[in-house]
């Protein structure tokens, strides 16, 4: 009997135990709550940079982005970044006046700034600017947000160009900068002391999410080429070129990775078509869209970007988003959709 007891024992002692515990939930990433950390950083590197005071500073927008390199995909010039995959965030901050944007990775120490300090408009400036725009469109001056500012060199009429008016050519200093209320934003033109400002309609009134920024200037036509566009960016690597020349033919060129059809001839407009069609182009203002992109996140995702060239300007925006560009750039793509079909 104590031997049947003692072999029992020895089974129970050896026999495995089960010991159930709460379920611990798994941690789940939040992309909609931008770490402190990165949030401190951001207005920390705005304060050292650009002056900014600290009391000033909110985050206005931010997302979760996958950066290219260590460079967060901004690389100076000769600069040698790490080639890996860095997750992390894109942050616009705001003094209330003008956005910043930056670049992290997902703890804030690596971080860069898209915004030059050349492209920050100083705060008088952008009073004016403000107070400009909320006189001109209604909108309480606490919802317009500087986005984008570049310097440039205006003639007289403060490179805003209108048929049949004359202007002063002298060089003049000032900025081209788009304001926005977070529905619709604007382009204006003004003085380097904003005594001066005007707002260029040709390019004005994009609907949200397309945004408008700027772009980098585009190869020259052929001088016989007078208007053309490229649609590339989608699925498949494809790039689709039509050119309209000078003498009214209308051909259509694609390539692709190791694939470049022959120029195809899609029809030839008579001088009359062409005409016409000129005249388009200078009453919608096309000379004053130059320079300009109207770009959705779709953009980056598969989604085809559509360039616009002619008469020494050049323009881009999201294939899909025709509705939402400016009505003055809906009309040049709706007869240019016609003429390249």
């Amino acid at each position: 009997m104590l031997g049947r007891i003692r072999s029992y024992l020895a089974i129970a002692i050896l026999a495995p135990i089960t010991i159930l515990l709460p379920a611990i939930p798994p941690v789940i990433a939040q992309a909609n709550v931008l770490p402190k950390a990165v949030a401190n950083s951001v207005k920390q590197d705005l304060v050292r940079r650009f002056q900014v005071p600290s009391a000033s500073l909110k985050v206005q927008s931010f997302s979760q982005q996958t950066w290219s390199d260590g460079c967060l995909g901004l690389a100076k010039t000769d600069e040698v970044c790490t080639q890996a995959i860095v997750n992390g965030w894109r942050v616009e901050a705001t003094d209330g006046s003008q956005s910043y944007f930056y670049r992290t990775d997902n703890t804030g120490k690596n971080l860069r700034t898209e915004t030059s300090p050349q492209a920050v408009l100083p705060l008088p400036v952008a009073r004016k600017l403000r107070q400009f725009a909320n006189r001109e469109l209604g909108i309480a001056i606490e919802k317009i947000q500087v986005t984008a500012i570049a310097p440039r060199t205006f003639d007289g009429c403060l490179g805003i160009v209108t048929p049949n008016r004359a202007c002063t050519k002298i060089a003049l200093s000032g900025w081209q900068a788009v304001l926005t209320n977070g529905r619709r934003s604007w382009v204006y033109h003004l003085d380097r002391n904003a005594s001066r400002i005007v707002q260029n309609t040709a390019a004005s009134n994009a609907i949200a999410p397309v945004a408008i920024s700027f772009a980098s200037a585009d190869a020259a036509l052929e001088p016989n080429i007078l208007f053309s566009s490229s649609t590339s960016g989608d699925i498949t690597g494809r790039t689709t070129i039509a050119t309209l020349a000078t003498d009214g033919k209308v051909t259509r060129l694609i390539t692709a990775p190791n694939i470049r059809s022959r120029p195809v001839l899609l029809r030839t407009l008579t001088p009359t078509q062409l005409d016409r069609f000129k005249a388009l182009l200078s009453r919608q203002g096309f000379a004053n869209l130059n320079g300009l992109s109207y770009l959705t996140s779709a953009s980056v995702a598969d989604v085809p970007t559509v360039t616009l060239q002619g008469i020494g300007s050049s323009t881009s925006y999201t294939s899909i988003e025709k509705q939402r560009i400016p009505k003055s750039l809906q009309s040049i793509v709706t007869a240019w959709e016609s003429i390249a079909k």
